[in-house]
């Protein structure tokens, strides 16, 4: 494989990645904002029934009040066990390091006329494996957490 080749093989797939791990953090952030106003809703619904419930002793709304509290606790175990938030950042900050090797990669061509050696094509190529598998161990890591959590 030439140099050209191999700089080609980086930019490729560094521009899937880079699509990978931005619509990840797409779906990330979404999760956790359903994940946020689901349960900022079930907590005010519930001080709202609790409420309620005394000033009229009304027993439906009371089990209102139990139902939607239970249901907070299932948001809770699934906002541990999916961690969205913690995932969107780990994608965002994933994202900023392809870019920037990205960015760097352009500006290296730009400075040399698309022609570079073979050292700096195999240290884009390193930073570019160092990235994925920074990536892939936080993610082990946040699944043996939540696992863990269990």
């Amino acid at each position: 494989m030439s140099d050209k080749d191999a700089l080609a093989f980086i930019e490729e797939e560094l521009q899937k990645q880079i699509k990978s791990f931005d619509e990840r953090r797409k779906n990330y952030r979404q999760g956790n904002l359903r994940l946020t106003v689901l349960t900022a809703t079930l907590s005010a619904v519930t001080t709202f029934c609790i409420g309620v419930g005394q000033i009229y002793g009304s027993k439906p709304i009371s089990i209102i009040a139990l139902a939607t509290s239970a249901g907070m606790t299932v948001l809770s175990t699934w906002d541990n066990f999916y961690s969205y938030r913690r995932r969107w950042v780990q994608s965002n900050d994933n994202l900023m390091q392809l870019y920037e090797l990205n960015s760097n990669i352009k500006y290296k061509k730009s400075l040399k006329d698309s022609i570079l050696s073979t050292e700096e094509i195999n240290e884009f190529y390193n930073r570019y494996e160092s990235i994925l598998k920074t990536a892939n161990e936080s993610w082990k890591d946040d699944r043996l957490t939540s696992l863990n959590k269990k």
